[in-house]
């Protein structure tokens, strides 16, 4: 009787399933989670510039996200899995994206900082008086 019980209740958990909501935090770096867009002033110095661009990045991700999760909320069960599963993808391949972006950018300033000490020439003073 335990047996067949068992098979029931596997066929039975097998057949339900719960359909797994994203994550906003799974998908964005931590201490970024709440980031408050504002637009950044022209005055302000540039690692404070710079800041307010990533914070601005990420909350306009974030915004991106929940607008996505919120149209696949109102679908059919048998195409909210779909729905996230795409969500999910599209996560995956922005921080591809956004990870090549870091990327190019730290090679580009590093190549423009070798190719700046190339062409700083040192003048020396051969002729003495």
């Amino acid at each position: 009787m335990r047996v067949i019980l068992l098979l029931v209740m596997m066929l039975y958990a097998g057949v339900v399933y719960a359909i797994e909501r994203p994550v906003w935090e799974d998908n964005c770096p931590q201490g970024l989670q709440n980031a408050v867009y504002k637009e950044v002033q022209w005055y302000w110095p540039e690692g404070t510039r710079s800041s307010q661009e990533l914070y601005n990045y990420w909350a306009q991700r974030r915004v991106e996200f929940y607008d996505a999760l919120a149209q696949c909320d109102f679908m059919a069960d048998d195409f909210k899995e779909a729905c996230y599963e795409n969500v999910r993808s599209k996560q995956a391949v922005d921080n591809e994206l956004y990870r090549l972006k870091i990327e190019n950018k730290k090679i580009s300033s590093q190549v423009w900082r070798d190719t700046n000490k190339m062409t700083n020439s040192v003048m020396f003073n051969i002729l003495s008086k």
